[in-house]
């Protein structure tokens, strides 16, 4: 059995990331937002079948995989693993800048 812990940073960010979306109208309804984001806590879950990739500085983690959510927004969750217990530490996107410096392009 997959353990999947997610950092109380990241689940901050997470929430704030919903308010984000709805205040700046990417979406005009707050369900919406929340649905947008619900859709990253699933490849969350999903973590462990998911590809993985080295991190080229391992400050917030030593691996992270992708999640496209559509054509211009790409999700880098950055994670450590031991066995089958996963601890999610951030997340980066391609709209972030200097995230490049910690994942590979």
């Amino acid at each position: 059995m997959v353990e999947i812990t997610i950092s109380s940073q990241l689940e901050i960010k997470l929430q704030e990331l919903v308010y984000i979306l709805w205040l700046n109208d990417y979406f005009g309804f707050l369900e919406s937002a929340e649905s947008y984001v619900n859709r990253i806590y699933d490849f969350i879950s999903k973590i462990s079948s998911k590809p993985k990739y080295k991190c080229k500085i391992q400050i917030f983690g030593k691996f992270y995989s992708k999640f496209k959510m559509n054509t211009n927004t790409t999700f880098n969750i950055v994670f450590d693993y031991s066995g089958n217990k996963y601890i999610i530490n951030t997340i980066f996107t391609n709209n972030e800048s200097g995230y490049k410096i910690y994942i590979k392009s």
